[in-house]
């Protein structure tokens, strides 16, 4: 048995990428969908400290937010290797016990489930660039390591109503 001797964390974050329907130049346009002063100011400030771009079909904006969505956990998106498992081992005739005892099957069985994994999440860019073609995006990650504020930024913010996703990296 493995025990872990050092600091434990019960800690979370997430990043979010909203679509704002132009650029973040003042703080009144952030605060036009952000109603929660002290959340305003925050948003406005990271806004206007990171680069944005343009939602657009070129290759550099789809990597971004394929890059992004494959950092964390996308509901409906992040492929599991354990739901992976059995169509590994019925694509290599092998059983579940041959694929955890031997572990080159388990590094190829990870690899292919990752290669998956990048490819929904370039699927999933491509989509979303087409849905917000022409919006400004913005990456925002929060977390509650940072303390309450940061903690209800990441749970309690409803982005005013903007569309958005968020990707968990609990």
């Amino acid at each position: 048995m493995r025990l872990k001797t050092d600091f434990v964390t019960n800690s979370s974050s997430s990043s979010f990428i909203v679509f704002w329907p132009h650029q973040i130049k003042t703080e009144e346009d952030v605060s036009r969908y952000i109603k929660r002063d002290d959340f305003s100011k925050q948003i406005f400030k990271d806004a206007i400290e990171q680069y944005h771009f343009k939602m657009q079909k070129v290759e550099e904006v789809v990597l971004r937010i394929s890059t992004e969505l494959d950092a964390g956990h996308v509901n409906g998106l992040s492929i599991d290797f354990w739901d992976n498992e059995q169509q590994f081992c019925d694509k290599h005739g092998i059983t579940k016990e041959q694929l955890r005892d031997n572990i080159q099957w388990r590094d190829q069985a990870w690899k292919e489930a990752e290669l998956k994994q990048k490819d929904a999440c370039l699927v999933r860019a491509i989509e979303l660039v087409k849905k917000h073609e022409g919006r400004h995006a913005y990456i925002f990650e929060y977390g509650d390591e940072d303390g309450s504020f940061f903690s209800d930024l990441e749970h309690r913010n409803d982005w005013g109503g903007l569309p958005y996703i968020q990707i968990s990296k609990h």
